[in-house]
């Protein structure tokens, strides 16, 4: 149910990108909008910036919600818990590289996405702990869950950060 909520939630964001449409950013000598976008009042992210990177960072947190979940449906299982970890590692690599480049942007949009970053970090974190350990505990497992809900939150903050900057 959570990769669903998750999908239409990058469906939606897609989707109003799309919409918005909008050119690139002018060249010198050209009409059209400028090479910057405001993103909240007090905030200015080049524009390229919050196009390109920002669909390239939703696809790669598009793969790594759903290695999460696959990691989440393992329960309590040693060898789905390491071969499901390896995969979120992978995808979460991606994301996080894509996190970290946007996170320099001033105000609430570089700071949701230093807070996701740092969610995925802890998800990551918690995951390779549940995965070693040679007899998980349920304490352990629901952690993770937990973290799961805050990671999901630090998505839809991200998107309701940065929604004026796509």
């Amino acid at each position: 149910m959570r990769s669903v909520a998750a999908a239409g939630v990058l469906l939606a964001a897609l989707l109003v990108l799309v919409a918005a449409g909008g050119s690139p950013a002018s060249e010198p000598g050209r009409g059209g909008r400028g090479s910057t976008q405001p993103v909240d009042p007090s905030e200015v992210v080049p524009a390229s910036l919050s196009r390109g990177a920002i669909v390239n960072w939703a696809m790669a947190d598009r793969e790594m919600q759903q290695a999460a979940d696959r990691l989440s449906a393992c329960r309590r299982t040693p060898r789905c818990l390491q071969r499901e970890l390896a995969a979120f590692t992978a995808h979460s690599q991606s994301a996080l590289a894509d996190a970290r480049m946007l996170q320099v942007a001033t105000g609430s949009c570089g700071q949701a996405f230093a807070s996701y970053g740092a969610e995925v970090t802890r998800y990551g974190t918690v995951a390779e702990e549940l995965a070693g350990a040679t007899h998980p505990t349920p304490g352990l497992t629901h952690s993770l869950a937990r973290i799961r809900g805050s990671l999901m939150y630090a998505v839809e903050l991200v998107w309701h950060s940065c929604r004026r900057g796509v």
